[in-house]
């Protein structure tokens, strides 16, 4: 794939169940006051013949094991014995899904030791251990199950408690490297959520995506990076993330998968790594009620799953060629995504003067292109120009805030670093911002959910309270509500010092340098309000001169030209959907 474009503890109670074989019925075992070590042996046989093929529940002894929450557990060990090697029994510790978390199998006979040992980290929650035999004799065992706290106090997140019942809500997918969970930035206290845990994943949500509570993550934060990470390993959190399709880290608005993982799963493996941080942190900055799903790993298999999610709403994607390379192919499935499923695709260009016709992530004419623009704003650098930023791709969609203040670090619990400048990240504010409106016309409309593609001639964003949207509405609305900075704004000497520079927008012909205009959520700007009202949502619409509809009426044809007509691998070739999808000024 292509570069990315950035520059109080409570007693516990372990209760054991045994199912299959023939062990032991009715254990239970308790701990102590507190969150103290406990253990307990108990006894089954083996069944007979089974010769380590696991068929049916008769061809292996099973017990369930259920530990509970609220101590913050090391690990649950386990100790398989029985008397003659040669009889090699081997030991399994699954998930409630069936899924092994550890085993053992050794060759007994050649080990001399009739005993097998597993164990699994943080073991609140559901478990099945299983025992196989590999001899064709009903071989006794006893199984020692231990339970084991971690030294020191329990620093969790504020997780607050999540809704139960379906809200309007909007999801914003971004496919990136690595995204630093551990930072202040998602959580209770933070700039975007100074007074409150985020409330956007409720457990409808939760089902929309299968996230079981085995694979609800929690995370340990008292400030110190390195040991908190250490404590999750060992409390077996980061597991979760290796055996679960989606996870959610509670007290957050963030569900993250790792598809293509590094050394570490969803977190960036070093200080070089942190553009997921910061592209996930631009999206929330813009909507901080979005559900944001952070796919790890570009790869072809993020953008599969992203585009072909029927939770997911918007995509957004900060990566490409160098140069905006006129290459074959784009993104695998966007076009799917956009004119089947209904989503809107956000694609960052390049971080030079390219033409962006012909780019893979922002080029196709179904994906909404941004380039760059160098936005002034409180929480922005003082010294932004107000400009148009000249190393960013030209002939896009849109322009967008380019240099932000974003949470960009892999290590760290808090902070911040000034002027983390690209597309990459004016592309996920776009989303976010898009999420804002979309979730403000669902709430106005009350739609539930995500994109209706059940029934009419094609998916609908809204769909309730006699209100329907689509996607290419809302792209419609974001055209006509894009904002128009005026030059009397730009300030030349706080250009000098950009990564560019930021040239000024020019009065006559505006549009050649900012296609449609600004996205921004700078309540001077307006855009949202503006997109609300062109959608017949409240107030009164704006609407672009007939000067800007021809020229991006002309890029948008040279676009479909290239990718309908020319790119072999593009997903229209060839085959340009009829009637035309795209809604023309």
């Amino acid at each position: 794939m292509s570069l990315s474009r950035a520059l109080p503890l409570l007693s516990a109670v372990l209760l054991v169940a045994c199912q299959g074989g023939r062990p032991d019925t009715g254990l239970q075992l308790r701990a102590g006051e507190g969150c103290s070590a406990f253990t307990q042996e108990f006894s089954g046989v083996a069944p007979t013949g089974a010769e380590g093929i696991v068929l049916t529940a008769a061809d292996y002894a099973s017990h369930d094991v259920s530990v509970p929450e609220g101590c913050n557990w090391q690990d649950l060990s386990v100790i398989l014995t029985w008397d003659l090697e040669v009889e090699d029994l081997d030991l399994s510790i699954q998930d409630a899904e069936g899924n092994e978390l550890s085993a053992s199998g050794d060759f007994n006979a050649l080990s001399g030791a009739a005993e097998e040992r597993a164990s699994v980290g943080a073991p609140s929650g559901d478990y099945r251990i299983v025992v196989v035999s590999y001899a064709n004799v009903e071989t006794p065992y006893t199984l020692s199950v231990s339970v084991n706290p971690s030294a020191g106090p329990l620093q969790l997140t504020d997780a607050g408690n999540i809704g139960q019942t379906p809200v309007p809500r909007t999801v914003v997918a971004v496919i990136d490297s690595g995204i630093n969970m551990y930072h202040a930035h998602w959580y209770a206290g933070s700039e975007i959520y100074p007074d409150a845990a985020p409330k956007a994943v409720t457990q409808p949500v939760l089902d929309e995506f299968g996230v079981t509570p085995s694979c609800i993550m929690e995370l340990t934060r008292s400030g110190d990076f390195a040991a908190d990470y250490e404590l999750d390993v060992a409390r077996g959190e980061w597991s979760k993330a290796q055996l679960c399709d989606v996870v959610w880290f509670k007290g957050t608005n963030v569900l993250a998968s790792s598809i293509s993982a590094g050394s570490i799963p969803v977190m960036p493996d070093d200080e070089g790594d942190t553009h997921g941080t910061g592209t996930s942190a631009s999206v929330l900055n813009a909507n901080p009620e979005t559900v944001l799903w952070f796919l790890e790993g570009v790869a072809d298999a993020s953008e599969v799953k992203a585009f072909g999610h029927p939770a997911v709403d918007f995509v957004s994607t900060s990566y490409g060629p160098i140069g905006s390379a006129p290459l074959p192919g784009n993104l695998t499935d966007s076009f799917k995504g956009v004119y089947e499923m209904g989503k809107l695709h956000f694609g960052a260009c390049d971080n030079t003067p390219a033409l962006a016709q012909g780019d893979t992530t922002c080029g196709p004419w179904w994906s909404i292109g941004l380039a760059g623009f160098e936005e002034t704003a409180d929480n922005e650098p003082e010294t932004s120009s107000s400009g148009r930023q000249s190393v960013s791709g030209n002939f896009p969609d849109f322009i967008a805030d380019f240099s932000q203040t974003l949470p960009y670090c892999q290590a760290c619990e808090d902070g911040y670093e000034d002027w983390v400048g690209g597309t990459s990240f004016a592309t996920p504010r776009s989303a976010g911002i898009a999420s804002r409106i979309l979730l403000q016309a669902r709430r106005q409309a009350g739609h539930l959910g995500g994109i209706d593609t059940d029934g009419g001639s094609e998916p609908l964003m809204v769909n309730a309270g006699g209100i329907a949207i689509s996607n290419w509405q809302l792209r419609r609305a974001l055209e006509e509500a894009a904002w128009v900075p005026s030059a009397a704004d730009y300030d030349p000497v706080a250009a000098v010092f950009e990564f560019g520079p930021g040239y000024p927008i020019p009065p006559v012909a505006p549009w050649a340098v900012i296609g449609w205009g600004v996205l921004s959520d700078l309540p001077e700007a307006g855009v949202v309000d503006a997109a609300l009202a062109h959608l017949g949502l409240g107030g009164e619409p704006t609407f672009k001169s007939a000067d800007f509809c021809s020229f991006n009426t002309a890029n948008i044809q040279a676009r479909k030209f290239y990718w309908d007509n020319v790119n072999v691998d593009s997903e229209t070739y060839m085959n340009a959907p009829d009637p035309d999808p795209y809604l023309g000024c």
